[in-house]
């Protein structure tokens, strides 16, 4: 203000001077009269010319004395760049220096061009740990550092990798976010995985894959009536995985269908071994005992894990007629009676019912049973005629 006062004073001692000069054409006018004239407000703007011209000087020379540090960060910068976004990064041990970066980057265009290199430096760390912090510091601006810069192929490679924390919290900055999935993609743990899909579609396959594919063949080749091919398929995927129960099934329906009782009882009783609880394989055990002429031990192999009536009512009329064929015809009416009340419509069960009743000298439930058979379910001839000849046998007798 002392300025702008002293500035004043002169401008008003040179118009005195002006009017008091002989020559003047203000002579002998009072100056006070003279500089009233004059308009105020030109004085005004000359004096806030005045105060702006100082303020300005002032701001650049405390701007000059005192310039801003690199590494400090600047309360206007900080609130304009999205701090919460980059502070995700210092969790990670050995990239608590990415954190400051993004003040700096907020900074004049030529300081942000140091921030992909201050970024990507930290990142080499996680590849030879013993190596992470002596190259950033002692080569901060080595240019052999880029050189993983210009394979951006393995970025597609990169995406199996997004549980790294790396890659995890590249969404922060669109920038530094190239260059971090740039980077691991150099990583000696990405050049493991790079082997992993050719690895893959390399792969052998599994034993109960290739048992499998031979069944697959082998059923073919049996619906083509090539049974011998079909065998050896067969065999094959037995070779491959002994569990393939279909595998199994198949190879001992056609032994028992050839005749070859033998080699399918041996089949079959392994196949026991294997799954107790197989129903199927039980039932064709007790075929092949029953075509050997062993009854009991059919009926042995059917009581170890018999399935409910309602579940394979097949097996249970089998357990019927071999109980029937050795004479425990008590065990055979109740056997009977529980599938029937399952599935009263097989003229075969009744009719079977009928003789162990029969046995019994249960004649009148015989003759019930025999014309249940005959009235409400469709018998062969044969069949007719057997259940004609019991009922007039059972006519005449009592009880």
């Amino acid at each position: 203000m002392s300025l702008i006062n002293q500035m004043l004073k002169d401008l008003e001692n040179r118009r005195a001077e002006a009017v008091e000069s002989p020559d003047s054409p203000l002579k002998g006018v009072n100056r006070y009269n003279v500089a009233r004239r004059g308009s105020p407000y030109l004085l005004y703007a000359l004096g806030g010319l005045l105060l702006v011209l100082v303020a300005l000087v002032g701001f650049l020379g405390w701007a000059y004395l005192n310039p801003p540090q690199p590494g400090a960060s600047t309360p206007p910068v900080a609130a304009a760049m999205p701090a919460p976004a980059e502070a995700p990064q210092t969790p990670p041990g050995s990239d608590t220096p990415p954190v400051k970066t993004p003040l700096v980057k907020a900074e004049p265009e030529p300081r942000s061009e140091p921030e992909p290199e201050s970024r990507s430096e930290p990142e080499p760390r996680s590849e030879p740990k013993p190596e992470p912090e002596p190259e950033p510091k002692s080569e901060p601006e080595p240019e052999p550092k880029s050189e993983p810069e210009p394979e951006p192929k393995s970025e597609p490679k990169s995406e199996p990798e997004p549980e790294s924390g790396v890659t995890a919290r590249a969404p922060a900055s669109p920038g530094p976010a190239k260059q971090k999935t740039e980077e691991p993609a150099v990583s000696a743990t990405q050049a493991g995985q790079d082997d992993g899909p050719v690895n893959k579609r390399d792969r052998p396959m599994s034993d109960e894959q290739r048992a499998e594919l031979a069944y697959k063949k082998g059923y073919q080749r049996v619906s083509r009536d090539q049974r011998e091919a079909g065998e050896r398929y067969l065999r094959e995927a037995l070779a491959h995985y002994r569990r393939h129960h279909g595998a199994r099934e198949l190879l001992a329906s056609l032994y028992i269908k050839s005749g070859r009782y033998v080699e399918a009882g041996t089949l079959l009783k392994e196949g026991l071994a294997l799954a107790p609880g197989h129903a199927l394989f039980a039932k064709l055990y007790a075929r092949v005992m029953l075509q050997q002429e062993k009854p009991n031990q059919a009926i042995a192999i059917l009581e170890q894990q018999p399935p409910m009536p309602g579940v394979d009512s097949e097996y249970h009329a089998l357990l019927a007629a071999l109980y029937q064929r050795t004479d425990q015809h008590l065990k055979a009416a109740a056997t009977y009676r529980d599938i029937l009340r399952v599935n009263p419509r097989q003229g075969s069960w009744w009719i079977g019912l009928g003789i162990s009743l029969e046995q019994l000298e249960k004649y009148n439930e015989a003759r019930a049973a025999y014309q249940r058979a005959k009235d409400r379910t469709q018998l062969t001839e044969n069949l007719k005629e057997y259940v004609d000849k019991r009922l007039a046998v059972l006519a005449n007798a009592g009880g």
